[in-house]
């Protein structure tokens, strides 16, 4: 199976950057996408007469004598040899335009919120950290992290730019502790079916179409019956604090938790009332219609004790497929990550809620020293698109090759 995404370059770090980066590795070749951007002079154009610092590759220790800027970067636990070369390569661009070196540590991603805290109450040097999900809500309490205001103004006039009112995201008590990535957009949701499944049973999609639950439902019902009790049709999102599909309605969480009350969007804006979601009707709706899934066997019987990740559930061949969000190059990335071909089933019109921007914010903690210089260096990153592809998708000829390229946007392997 060819496996493309046709995607929208991410001006800056981004969720699917995340899941990707930290495994970049020379070694392998990743399906990754992007939206063609304006192009920006290269470093080499702009960069003057200043002498790099060096950079001793094999000690992967830093050696030169510009001032050193310690980024925190998300790892799925490992990281291949191409690591390494990503950051030697970025640090060709950033050091004779910001007059500093970026070394980059990889932390887990399941750890980061605990190895910040940890290395920052220590007194160790972070220049830039990670939150993801949480908002810097606890990072601000915990005295972890600088306001940055004034950074922001001299020299985040980039970030400021391309984040427009995203920005409103990083506030808190006032103040901007929070820098969100560039590229938020609006989100649907919807189910991720296997594609051999409905060709199977002439089951037909139109992608501009919001499907009911009631229509996913009867698709179940013609699947479950051909494919026999040992099939299952969906799989349950995976077991949170917040135990609530946004496939069911419309909601935001207002930048906390379901436990403080939602925004309910599916009743239009004439109202601000916060709503306890558990009391509303359209909760009771979803909880009787999981439920009534269950008794038919859509839902497996071991889904609350599963440890299975969802892809991995649907490559084993025993599930029709499961709900998410999507994005439009959700199929191809579901398709990379279930191993089949995928289509998208679109439930809930896109939208964008308050709190996606608050989903992955960049802070400068209080340890580092030059609070400017690491500011100076993330905006380098929004307004640069070579700094920004070798973050996200590595060095060209070495872990993608672009395959074409055209106004609509870059297709790379």
């Amino acid at each position: 199976m060819k496996k493309k995404w046709i995607a929208w370059l991410m001006i800056v770090v981004t969720a699917g950057m995340l899941a990707g980066c930290g495994t970049s590795s020379g070694s392998t070749t990743k399906t990754a996408s992007s939206e063609a951007g304006e192009e920006t002079p290269s470093v080499a154009e702009t960069a003057g007469n200043e002498k790099a610092a060096e950079f001793d590759t094999a000690a992967t220790e830093y050696t030169g004598d510009l001032p050193e800027v310690i980024w925190e970067w998300p790892s799925l636990g490992t990281t291949g040899s191409g690591f390494q070369a990503v950051e030697n390569k970025l640090n060709e661009l950033i050091e004779p335009a910001c007059g500093a070196h970026v070394t980059l540590e990889p932390i887990s991603f399941s750890n980061m919120a605990s190895e910040t805290v940890l290395r920052v109450s220590s007194g160790e040097q972070v220049d830039l950290c990670l939150s993801v999900g949480t908002g810097v809500g606890s990072l601000v309490s915990g005295g972890l992290i600088e306001p940055l205001d004034d950074y922001i103004d001299n020299e985040g006039a980039d970030i400021k730019e391309q984040c427009g009112d995203s920005l409103s995201g990083g506030y808190y008590d006032g103040k901007l502790y929070g820098l969100p990535n560039a590229y938020i957009q609006a989100e649907s949701y919807g189910f991720v079916a296997r594609t051999d499944i409905l060709k199977k049973y002439n089951i037909t999609i139109d992608p501009e179409k919001a499907y009911t639950l009631d229509e996913i439902e009867d698709m179940f019902a013609v699947v479950k019956a051909g494919e026999g009790d040992d099939f299952f049709c969906t799989i349950p999102e995976p077991t949170s604090e917040e135990p609530l599909s946004r496939n069911a309605f419309e909601y935001d969480k207002l930048g906390a938790t379901t436990a403080s009350g939602l925004l309910m969007l599916d009743r239009g804006f004439d109202t601000m009332t916060i709503s306890n979601v558990y009391e509303t009707p359209e909760y009771a709706d979803y909880a009787e219609r999981m439920f009534d899934w269950a008794k038919k066997g859509y839902i497996s019987k071991e889904a609350a004790t599963n440890t299975e990740t969802r892809e991995n559930l649907v490559m084993g061949g025993n599930y029709f497929g499961y709900f998410s969000w999507n994005t439009p190059n959700m199929g191809p990335s579901a398709a990379s990550s279930c191993g089949r071909d995928m289509t998208l089933i679109k439930v809930i019109d896109a939208y964008t809620a308050g709190d996606r921007f608050q989903n992955i914010l960049w802070s400068v903690p209080i340890t580092s020293p030059d609070p400017a210089l690491a500011v100076k260096v993330l905006d380098y990153i929004y307004k640069n698109k070579d700094a920004a592809w070798l973050l996200q998708f590595g060095i060209e000829g070495e872990d993608y090759e672009v395959t074409e390229s055209g106004d609509e946007g870059t297709i790379i392997k």
